[in-house]
């Protein structure tokens, strides 16, 4: 079972920074999952919302936003205002960072959810194969439409279709439209096992997010394939 650091290891740094992906690589977790979104000026950005305000002191629309402009924001955790490496990092500085770390996996989540950003998909997979990342790379999103374009582009990349609500055809929509696993909320669980009959069709189960060692036991147990945590080094602990 796979280990994902839920944007990067965001329990104890600032959520989708460098500080917070170096943090959870020193642990050993076995993947990253991070949020790409697109700045005006087709800069790929790592940023979970469409809008700077949650994470940073000051709002900026991405999409509106050249990636000068979010350079010098300041994080919104008090501790980590004067600290290094807790910015909005370029997709290409977070890839940068991960070269080292062979064996570990990224989830890249396009977050193309509530803004298309025409292009992006096409841009994702360039830079992906520049740093030859295609092997240890999953792209992940909410939006299907946008992982059957990933897919028109290049269909030898590893897709994951995102859900947040139960949905009765998931595992048929996916094995459908040729994608490898299904990234879902852990509360469905709560009513429904899904994990035999995606395996039966071939597709991989990864559940988000979750914290909760004893949650983590039962995924485990049920034979999901992948948990997201915001906290690695717990996950480690339990499983080790």
């Amino acid at each position: 079972m796979v280990g994902f650091a839920h944007r990067g290891n965001c329990i104890d740094y600032p959520e989708n920074t460098i500080l917070a992906f170096q943090k959870a690589l020193e642990t050993g977790i076995g993947a990253i999952e991070l949020d790409v979104h697109l700045c005006k000026d087709n800069k790929l950005v790592v940023i979970h919302d469409e809008t700077t305000e949650r994470t940073f002191t000051k709002r900026l629309v991405i999409r509106d936003t050249n990636y000068v402009d979010i350079t010098d924001l300041v994080p919104r955790r008090v501790f980590f205002r004067e600290t290094q490496q807790c910015g909005v990092p370029l997709l290409e500085d977070v890839i940068k960072l991960m070269e080292p770390y062979k064996d570990v996996v990224l989830n890249v989540e396009l977050k193309t959810d509530v803004y298309e950003y025409t292009g992006i998909e096409q841009l994702v997979i360039d830079l992906l194969n520049k740093y030859n990342f295609k092997d240890r790379t999953i792209l992940s999103s909410f939006n299907h439409e946008t992982l059957k374009r990933c897919k028109a582009i290049d269909p030898t990349f590893y897709l994951a279709a995102l859900h947040f609500l139960r949905c009765d055809t998931m595992v048929e929509d996916a094995v459908e439209n040729g994608f490898k696993a299904i990234n879902v909320c852990v509360e469905m669980f709560l009513t429904e096992n899904i994990v035999p009959k995606a395996h039966d069709n071939g597709l991989k189960v990864n559940v988000y997010t979750v914290n909760e060692p004893e949650i983590m036991r039962k995924l485990a147990q049920i034979e999901v394939d992948g948990i997201f945590t915001d906290d690695a080094a717990l996950m480690l602990e339990v499983f080790k």
